[in-house]
């Protein structure tokens, strides 16, 4: 909407002309007030020459709108006032009325003569030009007043503040009525919104209430003291219950017995306070007794206040869970029966190397089938623990571990792929080259600790750019040492949020992803940690935690 306004529509009219009243009646000076373009909007005390005479004819009518028109744009507004004689004779005075820094009307003294009289030989020329009643006309010209300067000055002054007066007036209005405007049109935008936000919250209430009946997870709302306050269809199908019979019941029905309903609650709902998504499994106890094991995913609807309500999502997983522990029996039986024949091989061939009749040649390919079975032995055991580490069952026996020898053992498996990509290592201790004499010792499990070091020194000479240099550099800091291993290539932006994340892998022919997974379990394991550290320009670090040997 315009912010536009005419004058008439800031000012009060019928208290301007009060004013104006008892300033002619006080003075005998007739006031008026014209809009910019001449417009005659307000007339006090009006002379007859001018509404009889002046202001009919219309040539001499020009004459008033040209003097008033040329008069009130030549004016400054800041500069007061102006008195002149306009082109039918009179005199007028002319006051700017400014509204907001704009000059949007004029108020005049007029007509009057100033210290001196009229000269009578120009209006009767005047009235014989434009065929005015020669006796009438002249009789009108007595009716002006007469002036002195200093009278003048004095109600200019007055009217001019009068004029200020009027422009505030104004100003305000004008403020109000832009208020009232942007009100109304706050009110009218505001009111269409809400209209539109109620309108999209109804329909987004049906669409959630249809996806909710229609979801193929069951979905319960707790309340309070943990009441059923709502449920969906598949929650009716899984537990067995009727939306009747669930809503407005205690949640407990769904736990095998009052300690697991209880236990339950102690380690979720804290962390449901604190605002987070917890998942976790669960056995769920259906109406017919049936307990199934099902994936559960909270959140709180307003926490802290967990009585306001916790949305759960429940999926069924029994027959998962079933395949699973199947999957771990058959694996357990795998790598049992893998050993037995295995110890078989490597015996034999522990036996045949006692055989002084075979030649040198024969003896080195034994040996390298030796050394193939043990190799196969460790990778088996520590399949074994990978999966007791990923089960929760592995039990930690730290014992003091050369973490140095483990370095430069590594090393030397991966000489041939180092060479390929002409590869150097360097070695330091606390930032110093070392050629590792004396031992560097920590508190691990030697074979964990040989797979986790084997895994990322293998990554970084197939992350390191052709002819650069691989630094690893072994470190005490209190009850810790730890091993960083860094290289100039850089991990790639689309797997650094996920760089430990299992099966994560990204440009590289053959990987698996389960390098870098498997070493934080081993270095988590082993009570440590692991970091990595990446940048296009610098590299990458890959940092390992462990325990230091004299604090096992």
């Amino acid at each position: 909407m315009s912010d536009s306004y005419a004058f008439s529509d800031l000012v009060d009219f019928d208290i301007i002309k009060g004013l104006l009243d008892q300033f002619h009646e006080l003075t005998g000076m007739p006031p008026s007030i014209t809009d910019v373009d001449g417009n005659l909007l307000l007339t006090v005390g009006f002379k007859t020459i001018c509404k009889d005479y002046h202001r009919v004819h219309p040539d001499t009518l020009k004459r008033c709108v040209e003097s008033d028109v040329l008069l009130s744009r030549a004016m400054n507004a800041r500069s007061g006032y102006a008195c002149y004689e306009c082109l039918n004779g009179l005199v007028d005075l002319a006051i700017p009325i400014v509204i907001d820094e704009i000059h949007m009307a004029t108020l005049f003294i007029g007509q009057f003569f100033m210290d001196a009289p009229p000269p009578r030989e120009r209006f009767v020329k005047q009235a014989e030009e434009f065929g005015f009643d020669m006796d009438g006309y002249m009789d009108a010209l007595d009716e002006i007043p007469l002036f002195s300067r200093k009278e003048v000055e004095l109600a200019a002054k007055f009217l001019s503040k009068l004029a200020q007066l009027i422009g505030e007036m104004g100003l305000s209005h004008k403020r109000l009525a832009s208020f009232n405007r942007t009100l109304e049109q706050t009110v009218r935008e505001r009111t269409d919104q809400l209209r539109e936000e109620s309108e999209l919250r109804q329909r987004a209430l049906a669409e959630i209430e249809t996806i909710f009946n229609t979801a193929s997870v069951a979905i319960v709302l707790v309340k309070g003291d943990r009441l059923i306050y709502k449920v969906n269809r598949e929650f009716e199908r899984l537990s067995g219950y009727t939306r009747e019979e669930a809503v407005g019941r205690s949640s407990r029905r769904a736990f095998a017995s009052e300690e697991a309903f209880e236990t339950f609650a102690a380690s979720v709902y804290p962390r449901l306070a604190n605002g987070e998504n917890v998942e976790m499994e669960h056995q769920f106890l259906c109406r017919d007794g049936k307990a199934l094991w099902v994936s559960m995913h909270g959140k709180s609807l307003n926490p802290p206040d967990i009585e306001d309500g916790v949305i759960w999502f429940i999926t069924d997983i029994t027959e998962r869970k079933e395949l699973e522990r199947l999957k771990e029996d058959v694996e357990r039986i795998t790598r049992h029966d893998l050993k037995v024949p295995l110890n078989g091989i490597i015996g034999m061939c522990q036996s045949l190397l006692i055989d002084s009749g075979l030649t040198p040649e024969q003896r080195e390919d034994i040996k390298l089938i030796e050394e193939a079975g043990f190799r196969m032995n460790d990778q088996i055991v520590q399949s074994l623990e990978l999966y007791k580490i990923e089960a929760g069952t592995y039990e930690f026996t730290p014992v003091p571990v050369d973490l140095g020898h483990g370095v430069r053992k590594v090393i030397r498996d991966l000489s041939h792929r180092a060479a390929m990509k002409v590869v150097q290592f360097n070695i330091l201790i606390n930032g110093v080259l070392d050629d590792m004499v004396d031992p560097f010792m920590a508190g691990a499990d030697p074979m964990l600790l040989h797979t986790l070091l084997s895994n990322l020194i293998s990554n970084a000479v197939d992350a390191a750019p052709m002819h650069t240099p691989i630094t690893i550099n072994m470190e005490s800091r209190g009850d810790m040492v730890l091993v960083s291993i860094h290289n100039q290539g850089a991990v790639p932006w689309e797997i650094r949020e996920a760089f430990f994340d299992k099966y994560v892998t990204h440009g590289k022919t053959g990987g698996t992803g389960l390098g870098t997974y498997t070493a934080k379990l081993m270095a988590d394991a082993q009570n440590g940690r692991i970091t990595m550290e990446t940048d296009d320009s610098t590299g990458t670090t890959v940092t390992v935690w462990l325990p230091a040997a004299e604090s096992i």
